[in-house]
């Protein structure tokens, strides 16, 4: 299976041409680690659309976590100005359209084609039984296998 690739769209309240989309792009993938790979970063209306390369279900789920966190653009602007090393960027209003990140997250999590090595290691077990019984907490994906 190849590289799944999804948009994050951002919205930006104010001052959009203040937002130097390289170093936008690196802040991100600092702040995204190991989690996505930032393939695209570009203008549309106002807001700012990052195209972004997720290989697995894992990667998706912890790209989920950070984006989703409380502190994830405080963090990226925080990020933005160690990386220019300078006060730019200081006025910049941004949020992320959390709709759109969880319908394209629920989308991702349908199409992923590559397991994590637990998650091979578990199907490979399964395979060998005629009966599995699935226990997980609540959103945990037990609807998924049946």
């Amino acid at each position: 299976a190849s590289a799944h690739h999804d948009e994050i769209i951002f919205l930006i309240q104010n001052n959009i041409q203040m937002v130097d989309l390289e170093l936008f792009a690196k802040a991100l993938q600092f702040v995204f680690k190991n989690s996505a790979r930032v393939v695209g970063v570009y203008y549309d209306d106002n807001r700012i659309v990052v195209r972004v390369s997720i290989t697995d279900v894992n990667s998706l789920q912890n790209l989920m976590g950070i984006v989703v966190a409380d502190d994830f653009i405080p963090y990226l602007m925080k990020t933005m100005k160690s990386i220019a090393k300078d006060e730019t960027n200081q006025d910049i209003s941004l949020a992320v359209n959390l709709t759109h990140f969880a319908k394209i997250f629920i989308d991702s999590m349908l199409t992923l084609e590559n397991l994590t090595s637990h998650q091979q290691q578990a199907l490979a077990k399964c395979k060998e039984l005629n009966r599995i019984h699935f226990q997980a907490p609540a959103g945990g994906g037990k609807t998924f296998p049946a």
